[in-house]
């Protein structure tokens, strides 16, 4: 660091000083709270700043006992009222602090070479078979994203059939398809069959 940072960490001494990093407008900054001091180092074009501000930059970030391993996560001094995330491959969840995940696979609009109305006859939706209930629900937009009307849903979990049927008409059609569910989904394919009008 800068002489001038090093003299107020000195003056501050090793058990006032704090450390976090903040992403902001794009950049990284570490902060470095010496006493009643706080600086900034910006990674990206590597410069040390004092920081002034009305608006409190020391954030607080997270703390959370693990009960087996009685051990202790604290990254802030100010609070231990956050949160920490743990990832763990051997058992999976699809939820962000109990809420599912929400996963969207949206189409282009489509009109299969012509303007001519087509007539949706059914939709078929192949994918992995899942424990439990995981309904993907299937929307449609026939006015370029303005508006969606829900076709239904399939529940992941029921096996085979996943099937939709009378799925309406249009002249140019956009595919929505949403899963909300603390289960996995995969899915292979989606494909229906259709009527093309003659005007």
């Amino acid at each position: 660091s800068a002489p001038e940072v090093e003299a107020i960490m000195i003056l501050a001494g090793a058990s006032n000083i704090s450390l976090t990093t903040i992403r902001h407008f794009g950049r990284s900054f570490v902060l470095v709270k010496a006493g009643p001091t706080t600086a900034a180092y910006c990674v990206e074009e590597k410069f040390w700043f004092e920081v002034n501000s009305p608006t409190p930059l020391w954030y607080k970030v997270a703390s959370v006992m693990l009960g087996g391993t009685q051990v202790n996560y604290a990254v802030s001094n100010v609070s231990t009222s956050g949160k920490v995330y743990l990832q763990n491959h051997a058992s999976l969840v699809f939820e962000d602090d109990g809420v599912a995940y929400t996963a969207r696979v949206q189409s282009g609009p489509t009109n299969e070479g012509t303007d001519n109305t087509k007539f949706y006859e059914d939709l078929n939706i192949e994918a992995d078979v899942e424990a439990s209930a995981s309904d993907l629900t299937i929307a449609v937009s026939d006015d370029d994203y303005a508006t969606y009307s829900t076709l239904g849903t399939v529940d992941l979990s029921a096996g085979r059939p996943l099937r939709l049927t009378r799925l309406g008409s249009a002249r140019q059609r956009a595919w929505a398809l949403s899963h909300s569910a603390n289960t996995p989904m995969r899915l292979r394919r989606a494909a229906g069959r259709l009527t093309m009008g003659t005007s």
